[in-house]
């Protein structure tokens, strides 16, 4: 006889419906001389993502899983199930001022906001495991995506210094002080974004669910910290988060803490020199330096509350 106790099987509905998504946009530019000023709202929609639910989570209480699990002897029963879905809003804003007269800007600035009700990394129209703490209460894993990024700037320039024959400054230079002088063009690319959204998570399984998607209770504090208050040793309020009391879920949501924010400033250096009177034969000189200021680009902190390690970060970004 087939023996089904403790197994655990995977499945999906029969009419498993089909994913899509809606994209909109309305989009404003205006000319202020050689200025392009260009402001855009951009939004998508996404339904019917799949994403797996455990339908036999046992519910929190004390004893053993089995026991209080809806079908009887067997064990995780997880399902995929085109339930998931996210929305995107944002204000994105350009300014450009075309190359003239020896320089160029390029500013481009969003400013969003990404929202979800599981893992962005889980949700997919092919796949997704959708990482639930309470396999009955998906109303509660709505929140922040884990891609959302609330602000993201970029600047960009280009600059010939007015130096040297037939620029703005030493125009009448000798040869020998244009070869110095003359030539030189600066350029750069500068970054910035807010931190991503990430989860708190519980270091055991105080529901007794046999789940490993835990969270802790809120306590009603920010678990974001004042930017002077923030360091690699200390990147979380702990006091945001309390362990319940018996055998129960976490009421934390999703994603409700915030990560390191990112900059970075890349910056190079050209010459040329001509070869020739008629300049049309050349030789570059090129410098480029990445991430100039060396500035750290932090990888988000230890999730597990009420562990030593909680609230740390260990790791940087990788080049």
């Amino acid at each position: 006889n087939f023996n089904n106790l403790f197994i655990n099987i995977n499945g999906r509905p029969r009419d498993f419906a089909a994913a899509y998504s809606q994209q909109w946009n309305y989009t404003m530019d205006r000319q202020f001389g050689q200025m392009h000023l260009e402001v855009a709202y951009v939004g998508n929609k996404a339904n019917k993502l799949m994403a797996n639910r455990n339908i036999n989570q046992p519910l929190p209480a004390a004893g053993g899983l089995n026991t209080r699990r809806i079908f009887a002897g067997w064990g995780n029963i997880t399902f995929q199930e085109p339930r998931g879905n996210s929305i995107y809003h944002s204000l994105q804003t350009k300014a450009e001022k075309r190359f003239a007269k020896g320089h160029m800007i390029l500013l481009s600035h969003t400013w969003a906001k990404a929202i979800d009700d599981a893992d962005s990394t889980q949700l997919s129209t092919t796949s997704g495991t959708g990482n639930l703490q309470d396999q009955r209460n998906l109303r509660a894993e709505r929140s922040r995506s884990f891609q959302d990024v609330r602000q993201r700037m970029v600047l960009s320039y280009l600059y010939e210094l007015p130096f040297g024959r037939g620029r703005r400054f030493l125009s009448g230079a000798s040869t020998l002080t244009d070869q110095i002088v003359g030539g030189w063009q600066v350029n750069g690319i500068t970054f910035y974004q807010s931190g991503r959204a990430f989860t708190v998570s519980s270091p055991t399984d105080h529901s007794n669910t046999g789940s490993s998607n835990i969270r802790p209770n809120a306590t009603g504090i920010s678990p974001d910290l004042p930017s002077n208050e923030r360091s690699p040793q200390r990147f979380i309020n702990a006091a945001a988060f309390a362990i319940p009391a018996g055998f129960a879920f976490g009421n934390t949501g999703r994603n409700v803490a915030t990560g390191p924010s990112q900059t970075n400033f890349d910056f190079s250096l050209f010459k040329d020199f001509a070869l020739d009177r008629e300049s049309k034969r050349k030789v570059q000189f090129r410098a480029e330096f990445f991430n100039i200021l060396n500035t750290p680009q932090f990888q988000i902190p230890n999730r597990t509350f009420n562990t030593p390690q909680f609230g740390t970060i260990t790791e940087t970004i990788a080049d």
